[in-house]
């Protein structure tokens, strides 16, 4: 599972949380992240 940081802070566990301090406000735009595991072939 993927870890997304901002320096050294976790922002995001994608399809679990993302950190208060970086969602976006109701008057800003946001992002959702997403996880897919990759087919294999």
């Amino acid at each position: 599972m993927p870890l997304l940081f901002c320096g050294g802070d976790l922002v995001c566990v994608p399809g679990v949380e993302v950190a208060g301090a970086y969602r976006a406000q109701q008057d800003e735009i946001g992002l959702m992240v997403t996880w897919t595991m990759p087919c294999a072939e």
